[in-house]
């Protein structure tokens, strides 16, 4: 039986608040695939201006989802865990298995997204003259060139007000 996520089936546990994390650590050392879905959201940075500031959150708290190979469902793994409180079950007591085809895609998405310590760890290694498009914020879809780095701020040049370049100041983990 294949140990990848593709032949596996997939269920909803959940766990208890802004514990999500720790169970989903704990289920992992006990063998258990675990997809925890986070995002990335933005706030305004207390101390500076206009600056914006990003952080992680998980997408659906209380819930992780648990793959299993076809057949193989352990649920003693799960159920003994003391971080889950409980699986999502139909009316007999069955655990309600999910979409295996909606998972992967939703899997997929949430894979292919950048997560806000990977945006920094990109950030620092931008150079001036680097061609990089916006991927949040006003300018999204975007394609320039830096001209200037200052910190975790860049510049580039807009045309402007009949055809005078003008400097438009970003935040580096805006681009890729």
């Amino acid at each position: 039986v294949s140990m990848t996520p593709e032949r596996f089936n997939f269920y909803c546990a959940r766990s208890f608040r802004q514990k999500e994390a720790a169970c989903a650590a704990l289920l992992i050392r006990r063998g258990v695939f675990v997809f925890l879905p986070i995002e990335t959201k933005w706030k305004r940075a207390a101390d500076k201006r206009g600056a914006r500031e990003s952080y992680e959150v998980i997408m659906f708290p209380p819930y992780l989802f648990l793959g299993f190979p076809q057949g193989r469902e352990d649920w003693n793994s799960v159920m003994s865990c003391r971080l889950v409180s409980e699986l999502l079950c139909d009316e007999q007591g069955t655990p309600l298995r999910a979409n295996s085809e909606q998972m992967h895609r939703f899997m997929a998405r949430a894979q292919n997204a950048v997560t806000a310590s990977q945006r920094r760890k990109a950030a620092e290694l931008l150079k001036e003259g680097d061609v990089v498009t916006f991927t949040t914020g006003a300018y999204v879809g975007k394609t320039i060139t830096i001209s200037q780095i200052k910190g975790k701020q860049g510049q580039f040049l807009t045309e402007m007000f009949g055809g005078k370049d003008v400097p438009v100041t970003f935040s580096l983990e805006d681009v890729e």
